[in-house]
């Protein structure tokens, strides 16, 4: 996805969880906030080798502070936001293999923060589950965040499934 033209005009940031102080030991928002590939564009050829580099890096694995997380990358969002005056669309995609392990794990509070990106400054919230996500807290957390509802990969090709995810949501989201 990150190499594919059609996406040249979309900028991203990524950010892994647990990683970095974002639920390693520590619940902290504030330290989810900060992406680990800052944002650029995809146009942008060595933007997207740090992309890829990175994702291609990382296995899944280790707890799940999801609530962390989330609230971390909604706050990013709408941060973006503000900066930029609403020019810009600013979207989450939480992508997870399981459920909440750590920080909170209370499915309203979840909602709650997708919900609270939705209403503060337009920020929706997708949601992307691995085999092994909760189906039923990512259709809740992408329903308030104003996406209807998850995106599920199985057991089948995930790099496919995945690839077809990530481009209905450019489509929906741009």
């Amino acid at each position: 996805f990150f190499q594919d033209p059609s996406a040249d005009s979309i900028d991203v940031a990524l950010r892994f969880w647990p990683d970095a102080g974002c639920g390693t030991h520590s619940c902290n928002p504030t330290a989810c906030a900060n992406p680990q590939v800052p944002l650029g564009s995809l146009g942008d050829e060595q933007h997207e080798q740090q992309l890829v580099a990175a994702f291609n890096a990382r296995y899944p694995g280790g707890g799940t502070p999801m609530s962390a997380a989330l609230t971390g990358a909604t706050d990013w969002c709408i941060n973006n936001q503000a900066a930029n005056k609403g020019s810009e669309v600013s979207v989450v995609i939480l992508l997870s293999d399981g459920a909440p392990t750590q920080c909170s794990t209370n499915k309203s509070a979840l909602k709650n923060i997708a919900s609270n990106a939705y209403s503060q400054a337009n920020v929706l919230t997708f949601a992307v589950g691995l085999q092994g996500s909760n189906e039923n807290l990512m259709n809740a957390i992408a329903q308030a965040g104003q996406t209807h509802q998850g995106y599920f990969i199985g057991n089948g090709n995930a790099h496919d499934e995945l690839l077809a995810a990530l481009k209905d949501i450019q489509k929906n989201a741009v």
